[in-house]
């Protein structure tokens, strides 16, 4: 209406815009595959609550376990039974709290003392803003583990060993871990036009990546072609020059590291 009042957006109107859901066609799919103790784990959810405010209508974003159900309720985890303890109240929360990504907020809670969890989860839970009898209820009852062994067998299915373990739109992920990094790799994924946020990325820092490898060896090939694309995923701004130890500058490259066998 012309009599209406625009408004500027205030920074938290911006957050919340930014973790609306998009159309299920605008998303990205970003999952991760984690241990709640581990520490690389637990820098990949703070980093996803840092994400989702910059981006969150347009990422379709998942937390799944890792772990080995032994059946009856029972589970093993590598950094034992507090860890298993904290699974479960981390897969509880996402399944009871998905909008906006709530549980999110309550991971960057627990996640300041993980090593000590379940501890204090309860005050975690009150300054997040999450139901507390709901989630314990969960955590306590039938259903975290349903959800628990639910979780861990979506890890198993995608061979999620190490955390995190990281796909994005289905294809493993071996990118940077940064806000940034994963702004990019979703503004890269999405079809047609590009969330807001794109347009305030920084340029990817620009250098060449000089390769020394040997066209005798079958394996050291096969090698430098996984590392190709590993690296081209983690330093989007990197120039690749690949020299062959036979040639008069790979040779002379391999002479100056002054390495002997």
């Amino acid at each position: 209406d012309k009599g209406a009042t625009v408004e500027k957006a205030k920074p938290a109107d911006k957050a919340a815009a930014a973790a609306t859901p998009a159309a299920s066609g605008d998303k990205v799919k970003l999952e991760f595959y984690v241990m709640s103790q581990c520490p690389y784990g637990v820098k990949v959810m703070t980093t996803a609550a840092e994400l989702v405010k910059e981006i969150g209508g347009n990422v379709d974003l998942s937390f799944e376990f890792i772990g080995d159900d032994l059946g009856g309720g029972k589970f093993k985890s590598m950094h034992g039974e507090s860890e298993i303890q904290g699974d479960i109240l981390e897969v509880c929360a996402a399944r009871l709290f998905p909008e906006n990504y709530k549980y999110l907020d309550f991971y960057t809670c627990v996640n300041k003392n993980y090593r000590k969890l379940p501890e204090g989860w309860e005050a975690c839970a009150t300054s997040s803003g999450v139901d507390v009898a709901k989630l314990k209820a969960c955590y306590e009852g039938a259903d975290g583990k349903k959800f628990l062994a639910e979780s861990i067998k979506k890890a198993k299915d995608q061979r999620a060993t190490g955390s995190p373990t990281i796909f994005l739109d289905g294809k493993r992920y071996s990118g940077g871990r940064e806000t940034a990094d994963f702004v990019r790799a979703i503004c890269d994924a999405t079809k047609g036009a590009k969330p807001e946020a794109c347009k305030n990325l920084p340029e990817p820092l620009k250098f060449t990546m000089t390769i020394l490898s040997d066209k005798r060896c079958t394996e050291c090939e096969a090698r430098v072609k996984r590392m190709e694309g590993q690296l081209t995923s983690m330093f989007p701004g990197m120039t690749m020059a690949k020299l062959d130890y036979k040639d008069a500058k790979g040779t002379a490259l391999y002479a100056s590291t002054k390495l002997t066998t």
